[in-house]
């Protein structure tokens, strides 16, 4: 509760999508006790997620993954997006039928096999994706679903607010450019 607590506190704070990406990558991972995050955001034409921040991955492997779109990345992850709803992987076997080509991939260093993705929603609009991952064998209770899913909706008023943000500043600039 008080890794959450720190999260909350700490979005409260972000103010550009940059900022709620930091936080979220890094108290995120500390809630959920997870060895790897990404936090992806839907570019504006809702075609493709886009990496916004990570903790954990492999490098060789974010290469493959900082671009997903249908025909970007892995595909597969981008056909089968949570849709509004999360998606959780137990084990090697369900990792490769899901995402066989993601799942495929070689890496020197270390990969999450077991992890939950969440879509991020707010006010009934899709935003991105949140995923959080695990090294070693896992299940995931009620409890560590609700925390992902938590994160999940903290993260997507974030990156909401940080939007709005920005385009009170851009308009604000747009104003007094104008003013004689």
């Amino acid at each position: 509760m008080r890794a959450l607590s720190d999260l909350a506190a700490a979005l409260a704070d972000a103010r550009t999508s940059a900022q709620v990406a930091e936080v979220v990558v890094d108290h995120g991972l500390r809630a959920a006790a997870g060895d790897i995050c990404t936090l992806y955001r839907l570019d504006e034409r809702g075609e493709a997620l886009e990496l916004l921040g990570e903790r954990g991955v492999d490098p060789e492997l974010i290469e493959k993954i900082r671009t997903i779109s249908a025909t970007q990345g892995n595909p597969e992850t981008f056909g089968k997006w949570p849709r509004g709803r999360a998606v959780w992987v137990e084990n090697e076997a369900d990792y490769f039928a899901l995402y066989p080509r993601l799942a495929g991939a070689k890496v020197s260093g270390r990969r999450a096999s077991r992890f939950g993705a969440c879509q991020l929603v707010a006010e009934g609009q899709p935003l991105g994706l949140l995923g959080v991952g695990f090294y070693e064998p896992r299940s995931f209770s009620v409890d560590d679903r609700a925390l992902v899913d938590t994160l999940a909706w903290q993260c997507a008023q974030a990156l909401l607010r940080a939007a709005r943000h920005r385009s009170r500043r851009l308009d604000a600039a747009l104003v007094q450019h104008h003013a004689p």
